[in-house]
């Protein structure tokens, strides 16, 4: 539904982060190298919102959904400086 709407957007599932690639030891196991603490992934539970390398939106972080105009306000604001949500616009005015 979103995809036709946004052509460029692209929805990816369970990405493995580049810092456990390199670390993998068991099926689902690495070795974080931030870290340096195992992790399982992917995360039960977890959504990340990643918009042109700019982590957006983490559940696991904050232990809730992500705001639909919220994403889109930080999307615009990345694409264009310049950008005011709708709702910041018209307090504003």
């Amino acid at each position: 539904m979103l995809a036709h709407r946004i052509p460029q957007l692209e929805i990816v599932g369970n990405m493995v982060p580049t810092h456990l690639i390199p670390f993998k030891i068991a099926e689902n196991k690495y070795i974080d190298s931030n870290t340096n603490k195992y992790v399982i992934f992917p995360h039960i539970g977890a959504f990340e919102v990643v918009f042109r390398g700019k982590t957006l939106f983490s559940k696991k972080d904050t232990h809730t959904w992500p705001s639909l105009p919220s994403l889109l306000s930080k999307i615009g604001s990345i694409v264009d400086p310049a950008f005011q949500s709708p709702s910041k616009a018209s307090a504003v005015r």
